[in-house]
């Protein structure tokens, strides 16, 4: 079929046209884009274009969605939180970084020899060289490696049920080796955890070289964690249960249930660190939330009620415990077999 000349210049015109608004929405939506955050910190700008940033964490889900709540309020930037137990999200990272596929912004466990490994690896970016607002004033000491923060301390601490001792009976760690609490305690399995297992170590090398042995003959019912220990301590199966945290016995006593927490001298801690994941899908948005996890305001949200922050005044967060020492992983893991003989294990 045959067409006129003056129909083929209509049809070219019409064919122009639309090609000319086509380029003319795209070019009006980069503009719009363009003009939303005009005006802005250039991070923030950046973050808001990125439109959403994927947060990697093993800490209790509260304290994750009231920070991703105040962040998207403050920002306008959705978080999407992935939260696991520490192995799980460790080989779901690994797998990703070994496809070349990351698919994690910001990661946020309490496993320094994991977080070694993606050092090792190059799997973390240089906090300093990525010029995180608030990075310069963070405590030297609470920077690992240069890739990583601690950015909240939960202490190891013994959980008593009230009908059964009161706060003043445990003065400090012989307290537990009194001949009453046989066959009355429930302990965390240290070779589960490793946070536990570095107590170990400290109340062996710092408090009795036979301190071990002398627990071991109390006869203490040995859980996997700390968890279901608080709940059976709670129920009044036993009088002590250690080694624990705030953050695991909290929200049992606000409801209602006969159990508390003390700190005895020396402890350690559960450290968790922050850090951005090299090659994350939204590098910018990862920036703006460490600032923002490492401002007073998040560290307010991520461990208040539970947790020591590193920062100093910070309200409603723990103070550190008295003589804390930093948890020696790796020491404590050297000296496993031994302590764990120790114990009876």
């Amino acid at each position: 079929m045959s067409s006129s000349p003056r129909a083929l210049r209509q049809l070219v015109a019409l064919v122009g046209a639309a090609l000319l608004l086509a380029a003319c929405g795209s070019s009006g939506a980069t503009e719009n884009s363009k003009a939303a955050t005009a005006g802005q910190d250039p991070l923030v700008a950046a973050a808001k274009r990125e439109g959403s940033v994927t947060w990697y964490s093993s800490i209790p889900q509260a304290p994750m969605d009231e920070l991703s709540k105040a962040f998207e309020a403050k920002y306008g930037v959705k978080v999407d939180i992935v939260r696991g137990l520490i192995g799980a999200l460790t080989q779901r990272l690994s797998a990703e970084q070994q496809a070349g596929r990351p698919a994690a912004d910001v990661i946020n466990l309490a496993d320094p020899i994991a977080f070694g490994d993606m050092t090792k690896k190059g799997w973390l970016v240089p906090l300093k060289s990525a010029d995180v607002p608030g990075f310069s004033a963070w405590p030297e000491k609470y920077v690992i490696d240069g890739d990583r923060i601690v950015s909240g301390i939960q202490g190891v601490a013994v959980a008593f049920n009230t009908n059964k001792v009161k706060r003043s009976d445990l003065k400090n760690w012989n307290s537990l080796l009194d001949p009453k609490y046989k066959k009355q305690i429930i302990m965390a399995d240290p070779k589960v955890v490793p946070n536990w297992l570095a107590l170990m170590a400290i109340l062996r090398d710092k408090v009795n070289p036979d301190y071990l042995t002398r627990l071991a003959a109390q006869e203490p019912t040995l859980v996997d964690s700390a968890v279901p220990g608080a709940q059976q301590l709670a129920a009044g199966e036993a009088a002590i249960q250690f080694p624990t945290t705030v953050g695991v016995v909290q929200p049992l006593k606000d409801q209602g249930a006969p159990i508390d927490t003390v700190f005895l001298s020396p402890t350690t801690g559960v450290e968790q660190y922050s850090a951005l994941i090299k090659g994350g899908p939204h590098p910018n948005a990862a920036k703006l939330l460490m600032s923002f996890i490492m401002s007073k305001d998040g560290q307010v949200l991520l461990n208040k009620g539970t947790a020591a922050s590193v920062l100093p005044d910070v309200p409603g967060t723990l103070p550190l415990p008295k003589n804390y020492v930093a948890p020696d992983i790796l020491g404590a893991n050297q000296h496993k077999a031994e302590i764990l003989k120790a114990l009876g294990e």
